[in-house]
């Protein structure tokens, strides 16, 4: 009888103790904040520069040399999606969203490491997506451009800022 009201007791402790969680969101709509920043960036715009990406996508795996990707990268390519088959925004729930904006983002930072520039200035990105979507793709991008350096910076006067005068 002892060996039951214990079993109980700590039954009913695993139960009361068992572990939670809790989670609250809560929407919120959007706030407009703009800034206006008065330093203009002193850049030298050098040679032509190039940077390349190459991955392979079986299922879900990704193979190549995207491992590294350059930040602020802004890659719209409206056919991307196309390419990769009606069924891409649901699938890109289970793989990579976008496999070749990742592309494109690795070959601006294979430019810019190669090249040591800051900035590339007038990117252009050619991208080439073969084979069959979601089961086995390659994706070729290519991007070429000015390689910038920034020297310096200088900064402007507000109130000429504010009136359209630089």
């Amino acid at each position: 009888m002892k060996k039951i009201a214990l079993l109980l007791a700590s039954g009913a402790m695993m139960v009361v103790s068992g572990c939670s969680g809790l989670s609250t969101n809560v929407q919120s709509s959007n706030v407009g904040i703009s800034t206006t920043a008065n330093f203009q960036a002193d850049l030298n715009i050098g040679e032509k520069i190039s940077g390349t990406c190459s991955i392979t996508k079986i299922l879900m795996f990704t193979i190549g040399d995207a491992d590294k990707e350059a930040s602020g990268v802004m890659f719209d390519a409206p056919n991307a999606a196309a390419a990769q088959g009606s069924l891409a925004p649901v699938f890109s729930l289970f793989a990579n969203a976008d496999p070749v904006a990742k592309c494109a983002k690795a070959a601006a930072y294979n430019a810019v490491v190669k090249n040591g520039a800051d900035i590339i200035f007038a990117p252009r990105y050619t991208s080439e997506v073969s084979g069959i979507p979601f089961l086995f793709q390659t994706i070729n991008v290519n991007l070429t451009g000015y390689k910038a350096t920034i020297k310096g910076f200088k900064q402007l006067d507000t109130q000429k800022v504010l009136e359209g005068k630089r």
